[in-house]
């Protein structure tokens, strides 16, 4: 299993597909002691999704598997005994030689294996074994139950339902199904990054972090990036309305907008090939989860711009036969001449979303 997180796929271990084939349960008959209890379980799992979890169902009838004991006083050298299959019919069932309540290493008297195996052996009368089964069923799925909890990976062979999507998504405020599928930036991602998102003190580490390793590609973030702010109607100064004295360049400003290097930031990609640097054009796929990507980490309260630092050797001159965007692809031949390394394009992050024609 896997899941697609920006321009990379982190695989998740399953030990079987849904589809997996029937030489599952023939390995599980002749080969047992090549499985641990946990892998057992897990496999028959996976193999019918339309199952609940061992442990989990609300009726016996609803389970797929019974674990069971057999009685013996002998030591046994391997957790697992035996696996049974009924005639095209569940419930499987698993004889295990661990926590249970038969055995050397039992809680009960001996005597009571002695006297289970006796009926089963010598009088063709399970009653006892099976009655005792029936804790042994519960105890054991229990035992597999607490371990699934603690398990991500095992979590995750069902994803509706997994655990860890529930604590992850409670980091970042995610937890909700309301709060699923909102935007361009899967789910999974940012789960994958709810360490991030979850702090509530945003750096400029985390941008970088971020958007360098989902795109596979250099970020900086430059901060106290300077820009106007416009003024509301209701905090414009005006001569005979306002009963407050002002002092200019105190509390009182000229014009209707305000210098301010404290609302926004740029952050810088590259540097970047020429392939690199198209997938980024405004209103692309790429663009669009960019964008949603640092909305998520930032919030709306703040601005910011976006720069394409371009390799020099990457850039082209203005061709009649090339197919250029004004302002986005297009460069003056003078600037080209120039020795400079690099070539650099803003873009508001606002326009992020709207296609170029």
């Amino acid at each position: 299993m896997s899941c697609p997180i920006g321009d990379k796929t982190i695989a998740i271990d399953s030990p079987t597909a849904p589809d997996a084939p029937d030489s599952l349960l023939p390995q599980l008959t002749d080969d047992l002691h090549q499985f641990d209890f946990v892998s057992v379980i897990r496999a028959l799992e996976c193999r019918h999704l339309d199952k609940p979890r061992q442990g989990y169902a609300t009726r016996l009838a609803d389970e797929k598997l019974r674990l069971s004991q057999r009685p013996t006083t002998g030591f046994q050298g391997r957790a697992l005994e035996s696996f049974e299959i009924q005639e095209k019919k569940l419930p499987y069932r698993l004889y295990c030689n661990f926590f249970g309540l038969l055995g050397s290493n039992g809680p009960l008297p001996l005597h009571y294996t002695e006297y289970a195996d006796q009926r089963t052996r010598h009088h063709n009368d399970p009653t006892f074994q099976e009655f005792l089964d029936l804790f042994h069923n519960r105890m054991l799925s229990l035992f597999y139950k607490a371990t699934v909890m603690l398990d991500p990976a095992i979590n995750h062979d069902r994803p509706a339902s997994s655990r860890f999507v529930s604590i992850l998504g409670s980091l970042s405020g995610r937890e909700s199904a309301s709060a699923r599928n909102r935007d361009t930036v899967p789910d999974y991602a940012k789960l994958y990054y709810a360490g991030w998102m979850g702090n509530q003190a945003k750096s400029p580490e985390g941008i970088s972090s971020m958007v360098s390793d989902y795109f596979s590609v250099g970020c900086s973030v430059k901060e106290f990036v300077g820009d106007w702010l416009p003024l509301p109607a209701s905090s414009l100064a005006k001569l005979g309305r306002s009963r407050s004295e002002h002092q200019l360049g105190v509390s009182l400003y000229i014009g209707r907008r305000v210098w301010s290097i404290g609302h926004k930031f740029v952050v810088s990609l590259g540097p970047l090939n020429w392939e690199e640097y198209l997938s980024f054009r405004p209103g692309s796929a790429r663009a669009r989860e960019l964008r949603d990507l640092i909305r998520n980490y930032v919030g709306d309260e703040w601005a910011w711009d976006l720069e394409f630092i371009i390799q020099r050797n990457e850039v082209e001159a203005l061709k009649l036969d090339r197919q250029c965007r004004l302002g986005f692809s297009s460069f003056l031949a003078q600037n080209l001449e120039s020795g400079q390394q690099t070539r650099s394009v803003k873009v508001n992050s606002q326009t992020l979303t709207h296609s170029l024609r």
